[in-house]
């Protein structure tokens, strides 16, 4: 072995120690990362958008918040179900079915009801939603997206850490799958 390559194993070796001693990354962690990963993505798509159609912003900034208050709701459904329904949250078929864990009418009306952030998030959810839909500026903006933006470097960088950060937090929930089944034989 080579001198050099001596110090790329032992911070290697010495990242593999600090994770048996002080742990693997909580799920708690992983909703946060892909939390902020989303949240970022909007933030920064919402930029790219304004760039191209600054005529469009109060359009652009009405959709982005409103997606923001989504995920802000998803993140607190999420907290809920952690502590009063763990079950219906799934880590173990993929990213896509444990950000996207069922959601019911009854969990709505519990979380309202012990909860007034939510009830707010809720009520910002609803007045965006009325000036996002049937906004006049919406065939235009589809139209600027469509033919300029998702075809463009910026957009496709965009998307490419979007999905870098996304298939990184899949990965480490893979792993810990993996761990956890080694572990339980």
């Amino acid at each position: 072995m080579k001198l050099r390559s001596m110090p790329l194993l032992v911070l290697l070796l010495s990242v593999a120690m600090a994770t048996v001693v002080c742990g693997a990354v909580t799920q708690d962690e992983l909703w946060d990362k892909q939390s902020k990963a989303h949240r970022k993505w909007q933030i920064e798509l919402a930029k790219l958008l304004v760039t191209k159609a600054p005529h469009l912003k109060e359009l652009i900034e009405i959709q982005r918040d409103l997606q923001l208050v989504m995920l802000d709701m998803r993140d607190a459904r999420y907290s809920y179900l952690l502590k009063h329904d763990p079950e219906k949250i799934i880590r173990t078929k993929g990213l896509s079915e444990w950000i996207n864990f069922p959601w019911s009418e009854e969990d709505d009306a519990d979380l309202r009801a012990s909860s007034s952030e939510y009830m707010k998030l809720d009520a910002a959810k609803q007045a965006l939603r009325k000036r996002n839909q049937g906004h006049a500026s919406w065939t235009e903006l589809r139209k600027i997206f469509v033919t300029w933006v998702q075809n463009s470097t910026k957009y496709q960088v965009l998307r490419k850490t979007l999905d870098d950060e996304l298939d990184h937090v899949f990965q480490v929930m893979q792993a810990q799958e993996t761990d956890n089944k080694a572990a339980a034989h």
